[in-house]
C-alpha cells in the first residue's frame, strides 16, 4: 500500500476579528463622516443709523420719563404744602374759640388789628395771663396771624387777610368791640385760594 509523501495541503486563511474591523476593503465601504469645519451664514451687524435711530428713542424716552416724575413730584410738594397750610388755620381756629371759652368775661378788647383776652389761672391761684392776637396788616409783606401770652409768640397761620367782626347781641357784626362778644366771626383769605374761608363763633 503506496503512502502520499510530502506535506500536508495547508489550512484555508481565516481573517481575525481585529483584521476583519481594519480591513482597508471594508473601510472604503463605510460611510465618511461630515467634516467637523461647518460654514455658517455671515451674520450682518447694526448700521450707523440704525445705531443712531436706537439712540434718538432711547433719549425721548427718557426725556418723557424724566418730566412725568417731575411733574408727579412738583404735584406731591402742592399737595403736601396745601395740606400743611390748611391744618395750620384749623389749629388756629381751634386754638382761637378754646382760648375765648376760657377768656373772663369783664376783660376784653377787639377791633381790626388785634384782640385781647384775660385767663385766670387752670389751679385757681389767681394768677392770670393777658393773651392776644394779632391779626395781619392789609398790605403787609408775610402776614401772619400771632398769638402772644406770657409764655411767648406763636405764629398761628399765614394768610393774605384777616378780618375779625364781633357782636354783642348775636345779631349785628361790628368790627370793634369793647365788651366779651356773644358771638365773633373771622373770615381770612389763603394763598392762592379762590374765596376767604369764614368760621363764626358763638361764645355765649
Amino acid at each position: 500500500m503506496s503512502q502520499r509523501t510530502g506535506s500536508a495541503d495547508p489550512a484555508p486563511f481565516v481573517a481575525s476579528q481585529s483584521e476583519r474591523e481594519f480591513d482597508p476593503r471594508e473601510r472604503s465601504a463605510a460611510p465618511s463622516r461630515p467634516s467637523a469645519t461647518r460654514r455658517y451664514p455671515a451674520q450682518r451687524g447694526m448700521t450707523l443709523v440704525e445705531i443712531m435711530i436706537a439712540l434718538a428713542i432711547a433719549a425721548l424716552m427718557t426725556l418723557t420719563g424724566w418730566r412725568a416724575i417731575d411733574a408727579l413730584q412738583t404735584a406731591r410738594d402742592r399737595v403736601v404744602a396745601d395740606a400743611t397750610q390748611w391744618q395750620r388755620l384749623d389749629d388756629f381756629f381751634v386754638t382761637l374759640e378754646a382760648d375765648l371759652r376760657r377768656a373772663a368775661v369783664d376783660e376784653f378788647s377787639g377791633d381790626t388789628t388785634s384782640l385781647t383776652i384775660r385767663q385766670p389761672a387752670l389751679d385757681g391761684s389767681g394768677i392770670s395771663q393777658l393773651v392776644r392776637y394779632r391779626w395781619p396788616v392789609a398790605g403787609a409783606i408775610g402776614p401772619s396771624i400771632v398769638r402772644e401770652s406770657s409764655t411767648g409768640h406763636t405764629p398761628m397761620s399765614d394768610v393774605t387777610a384777616a378780618t375779625v367782626t364781633y357782636s354783642a347781641d348775636g345779631v349785628q357784626f361790628v368790627p370793634a368791640l369793647g365788651q366779651f362778644p356773644r358771638a365773633l366771626r373771622v373770615a381770612v383769605l389763603l394763598p392762592g385760594a379762590a374765596g376767604p374761608v369764614e368760621r363764626t363763633m358763638a361764645l355765649r
